[in-house]
């Protein structure tokens, strides 16, 4: 579970990166257009991936985390015994049968693309489309990952842990 959560934590200070990286580019693309007139359809659309790349990539980071978002009405009044049942449930019942689904299903859309090396519809844009698209199936295997650490975080203070915390 450290392990993972180290992983997480890696990959969450990429994407952090990555929207320095975005930042950058897009004061060059502004400086370009305004300053020179020049405009560059391909780093538009390089701004538009390292802002989906960061936001899939920190999924699994904002999760470990515990960032994401819940209803705390019932949460805040539960006893951390309570809790512990709830995430490990929602993490088995929801969380990991969800990223299965989606980790098969961005798995085909990533290779589709890559079969036929889907590029920009743009003529100036990127040629490569189908790299990007693969960050959709990594970006739901570490939220994978994340959730079954998740889940073994939450059940195994169940099993180990002194009934006198409930």
């Amino acid at each position: 579970m450290l392990f993972i959560n180290n992983v997480s934590r890696i990959i969450g200070i990429l994407a952090a990166w990555q929207l320095f990286a975005m930042l950058l580019l897009t004061v060059v693309i502004v400086v370009l257009r305004y300053a020179f007139g020049i405009g560059s359809i391909a780093l538009q659309e390089l701004t538009l991936f390292f802002h989906a790349n960061a936001f899939l990539l920190g999924l699994c980071y904002t999760l470990s985390c515990d960032g994401h978002v819940r209803v705390d009405i019932f949460y805040q009044k539960m006893t951390t015994y309570q809790k512990h049942w709830a995430n490990a449930i929602g993490a088995l019942v929801f969380l990991i049968p969800f990223c299965l689904f989606l980790l098969i299903t961005t798995a085909n859309f990533f290779y589709d693309a890559w079969l036929i090396k889907e590029q920009s519809p743009e003529p100036d844009g990127l040629s490569f489309y189908y790299l990007f698209k693969g960050v959709l199936p990594l970006s739901v295997f570490f939220l994978l990952l994340q959730g079954i650490a998740l889940f073994f975080q939450h059940a195994i203070p169940l099993v180990y842990k002194p009934k006198a915390d409930q």
